[in-house]
Formats: C-alpha cells, structure tokens, sequence
C-alpha cells in the first residue's frame, strides 16, 4: 500500500520524523542529508567526521532513525517558514552545495589538450593510412587493385602460333 501512495505522492512518508525532516529540506531547497549535516554542525558547532557521518547516514537512510538535533533544527526551519522569517538563499543553507565552492577553472587547458590529442591521434591516423594503402583501382568491394588486372605480354612464338591456330 506505501508502495502506491509513493508512486502516486511522491513526498509521501509514513515516519512522521522523517516527513518533518523532508519537509523542512523542501523549504530551504537541499537534501535531507545536507539538512542534517546543518542540525548537526548547529548543535554540536563542529562538522560530522566521516565515522559520524557514516553512522548518521546508515541511521537515518537505512534504519529510519532521525536524532533529536535533526527534528528540533527541522522544526525550527518549519517554525521560521511559518513565520516567514527565513531566506532559503542565505549561504548558510547552502555550504554544503557542492556548487557554492570556488574551484579552479582549468575546463578551458583540459579542452584544449583533450582536443589536441584527439586531432593528433586523428591526424596520425590519416597520415598512416595514406602512407599503408595501395593504389586501388576500385572503389567498391571486392576492392581490385592494379595487380589484379595486369596483363602479361606474349611472346611473338605464341601470337604466331595462337594467330595460325585461329586461321
């Protein structure tokens, strides 16, 4: 029965817990997950190490454990919107967005020596193709070459011979 109420709400939860904690990530745009990286850095003031994190992860996903600093910060995030005293865009929100930190821009190097090497391996392989094909005097299959129709030149004994032969 969950399974169809799933497929037809898909923001359908049966946990109440977890529905608060899905509810309250809808609110500021982020995952859930990223919801409770921001509960826990707020209660404890330091972020998750990867044990934590690990464990967090398997509690919450797997298990449908939410901890009690996740459902108070998901509350108060409801609490806030409610009130509509929240800014869901504030940097606060999103420090956890893989998109909100600056990172180096090599995209241009990086395309500029993917291409070169694709022209070069390109290039190579023309430049060998050239050099490796034979003259062909065919262009369709069964690809003939000169050496297929080369004629090889009688003997003036034998266009005697085959000439009276005839007559």
């Amino acid at each position: 029965m969950s399974f169809l109420l799933t497929l037809l709400q898909p923001d359908y939860e049966e946990n109440p817990e977890r529905a608060l904690i899905g509810s309250a990530a809808n609110i500021v745009q982020i995952g859930e997950f990223q919801l409770l990286q921001l509960a826990y850095f707020e209660w404890y003031d330091h972020d998750m190490s990867d044990d934590i994190t690990h464990c967090v992860f398997h509690a919450y996903m797997v298990d449908g454990q939410v901890p009690h600093w996740a459902k108070k910060y998901a509350q108060k995030v409801v609490d806030a919107d409610v009130a509509g005293t929240i800014d869901i865009n504030h940097e606060y929100f999103h420090s956890y967005d893989q998109e909100s930190h600056d990172f180096t821009n090599t995209g241009i190097r990086q395309f500029v020596i993917a291409s070169s090497v694709i022209a070069a391996l390109f290039a190579g392989g023309l430049v060998l193709s050239h050099y490796s094909a034979q003259e062909g005097s065919s262009v369709l299959p069964p690809y003939f070459d000169k050496r297929n129709f080369d004629i090889k030149k009688t003997s003036p004994v034998k266009k005697f011979l085959c000439a009276s032969v005839v007559t």
